[in-house]
């Protein structure tokens, strides 16, 4: 374009003026315009196809990665806040599940060292009382002896007053020789205790 300008100024004179040489000029420039403007139908094709180009199809992936992790950042911090909360309430449920639990098993504990003491008491008891029944279970069977001695030598000259039995002997013997006799019936020499005693005797 610049050489076809150049070229054809040669053309004028010296000494026309400056307006004539300018119009052949804009004539000249318009022209080769005209020959270089697309058509409408090249600016459409080019509107059209922008997304063709290897920086448009860059572009509009990139918007769509950060729309993608826009939405994928927004899901995971609802999604991590739900589950958050929900562990919480279920932490929190389980926590005082276990404090209750634990005061079972403490309130289970001190009942188990009651029982444990009551046992300890009632086998002390039941000891004690297994000691007073052999005891008992002695001094009955001596008491039988006794009474057994007794119903043999009742029939001669035994007498019952209240619960204890006497014996009048006739023979006369010094203290020590009387005991021996009691001892041998199976008795003792007699201790008065009451008038009524005294006057059975």
């Amino acid at each position: 374009m610049s050489e076809g300008v150049y070229e054809n100024s040669d053309r004028f004179e010296d000494g026309e003026p400056n307006a004539m040489k300018n119009t052949d000029i804009d004539d000249q420039l318009y022209g080769n315009l005209r020959a270089f403007k697309p058509s409408p139908r090249d600016v459409a094709s080019v509107h059209v196809q922008w997304w063709k180009r290897p920086s448009g199809v860059a572009a509009v992936s990139l918007g769509l990665l950060c729309v993608l992790l826009l939405a994928g950042i927004i899901g995971l911090s609802v999604y991590c806040g739900v589950i958050g909360h929900r562990d919480s309430k279920e932490r929190n449920q389980l926590q005082a599940s276990y404090n209750n639990l634990t005061e079972e098993r403490d309130q289970l504990q001190t009942s188990y060292n009651t029982l444990t003491e009551e046992r300890d008491q009632l086998q002390t008891s039941y000891n004690n009382l297994t000691e007073e029944r052999d005891q008992l279970q002695t001094e009955r069977e001596i008491l039988n002896r006794r009474l057994t001695n007794l119903k043999q030598t009742c029939s001669e000259g035994w007498q019952k007053f209240e619960s204890s039995w006497y014996f009048l002997s006739t023979e006369t013997k010094t203290w020590n020789e009387s005991r021996e006799d009691c001892m041998e019936r199976g008795a003792d020499l007699v201790i008065i205790n009451s008038d009524e005693e005294q006057i059975l005797v």
